[in-house]
């Protein structure tokens, strides 16, 4: 299937073969089974869980099933290397099928609506919360793992995992349901479940445990690794910002922590130091639009301005003056030469 769906999306013809109920109410589409039936495996275990006490089926309400502690609960059991190639698999055929944007164009997009990512982003889809608490929970645990180790043995066996999982839930926080311009009224009425999710959250535990672990993907890039001949990168910072801006915009209560968080000013510098480095590469143009949007959002709010306009005590990886001891000049500094770089 992971072969195969590539030229699936090509060819409209087979699309709306699986999408074919043939006028049955009763019979469901090949498309949504086969979705049901993904979202099933995730949570199935022995296959992508791992087995805990008696064997039961899939369950949506069953949490001891979700994939790493963190949200909702505090102890799940170890997974093994076939557990987790398992899971990698099924993500990777969940991301084609989910990819139909990028087969399209705009104007056929709204003839033919994405009808693979209305039905996973809907209420059809029962295995949301699962899916969405095993996401950030994986990452949120692989975050700590990778920057206890990465410096000393380099590529970690769950990289690809966990760049699996931060692809997919960004996949899931597109909120293209809500602002689709499609004929079909059915897709204009569906919501964005996992939005509605993100926009629950209110611990305060939670959501540091998300910035905390969101700020060692940003700084794990700028570490060096210790071991000779070591050519691999883990880049994660593009796709952290994209979350980031996502958390940020769908909940007003998550940017009000970050504001206060102990790692703003860590985020927002390792942000600057990536820009600083990029400011002359034009394949990077996507990157700066939505670090600046970030930048115009968050400082709207006070106690941005309140943190900025502290004393700067980190390490100067610019070429600053030395009577530079304020957090905005250095957002100053860079933007500037930003600027300059046209």
């Amino acid at each position: 299937l992971v072969r195969l769906f590539p030229v699936i999306m090509e060819e409209r013809d087979l699309i709306c073969f699986f999408w074919d109920a043939k006028n049955d109410a009763c019979l469901q589409p090949y498309a949504s089974s086969l979705m049901q039936n993904i979202c099933e495996l995730l949570f199935r275990q022995g296959y992508c869980a791992p087995i805990c006490g008696e064997y039961a089926p899939p369950d949506p309400l069953n949490t001891s099933t979700i994939w790493k502690p963190g949200l909702v609960v505090k102890v799940v059991p170890s997974s093994s290397d076939c557990i987790d190639e398992n899971r990698k698999n099924c993500l990777s055929l969940l991301m084609l099928i989910l990819s139909q944007e990028f087969y399209y164009t705009r104007d056929d997009s709204i003839i033919f609506p994405d009808k693979w990512s209305i039905w996973f982003k809907s209420k059809n889809n029962k295995f949301s919360i699962l899916l969405l608490t095993s996401f950030i929970n994986y990452i949120c645990f692989e975050a700590k793992e990778i920057e206890n180790s990465w410096m000393y043995f380099g590529k970690t066996k769950n990289v690809d995992l966990l760049y699996k999982c931060i692809h997919t839930l960004m996949i899931c926080l597109c909120s293209s349901i809500e602002n689709q311009e499609s004929t079909d009224e059915i897709a204009k009425r569906q919501k964005n479940i996992f939005v509605d999710l993100v926009e629950s959250f209110h611990k305060k535990d939670d959501i540091d445990l998300i910035i905390s672990s969101l700020n060692s993907l940003i700084k794990l890039s700028l570490r060096k690794n210790f071991r000779l001949n070591r050519n691999f990168t883990c880049d994660f910072h593009q796709e952290c910002l994209v979350l980031l801006w996502r958390f940020c915009i769908f909940n007003q209560k998550f940017m009000s922590f970050l504001l206060i968080s102990p790692f703003m000013t860590s985020i927002i510098f390792s942000f600057l130091i990536y820009l600083h480095d990029i400011k002359t590469d034009n394949s990077e143009i996507g990157f700066v639009h939505t670090f600046i949007s970030l930048l115009l959002f968050l400082s709207s709010e006070r106690p941005f301005a309140i943190i900025m306009n502290s004393i700067y005590d980190g390490k100067s990886y610019f070429d600053l003056p030395k009577n530079c001891s304020y957090n905005d000049y250095l957002i100053y500094v860079t933007l500037n030469l930003l600027i300059k770089s046209a």
